[in-house]
C-alpha cells in the first residue's frame, strides 16, 4: 500500500467483501484459510513469473510483515461484530 487515501480506501473495501464473502461461503475456518493460502499462492507464483524470484520473495517477506502486525493489532482491541 503506498499510503494514499484511495489505496487505503481500495483495501478496506477489498477486505470487507473479501470477510462477507467468506462469511457467506460456509466454509470452516480451515477451509477458509485453505482457500486463502492457495490464492496467495497463485499471486506469489504469478509476481514471480512477471518479475521475478527476488520480488516474490519480498512479497512473502512483506506478507509475513503484515499477517504478524494484523495479528498483534487485532489482539490488543476488543472484538468487533458487524
Amino acid at each position: 500500500m503506498d499510503g494514499t487515501d484511495t489505496s487505503f480506501l481500495a483495501v478496506s473495501d477489498f477486505e470487507c467483501h473479501l470477510s462477507q464473502f467468506i462469511a457467506d461461503s460456509g466454509l470452516s475456518a480451515y477451509d477458509a484459510l485453505l482457500a486463502i493460502g492457495i490464492s496467495l499462492a497463485r499471486v506469489l507464483y504469478g509476481l514471480e513469473l512477471l518479475h521475478g524470484k527476488e520480488a516474490a520473495l519480498d512479497a512473502c517477506e512483506l506478507l509475513d510483515e503484515t499477517m504478524v502486525k494484523a495479528w498483534h493489532d487485532f489482539a490488543d482491541r476488543r472484538p468487533v461484530v458487524n
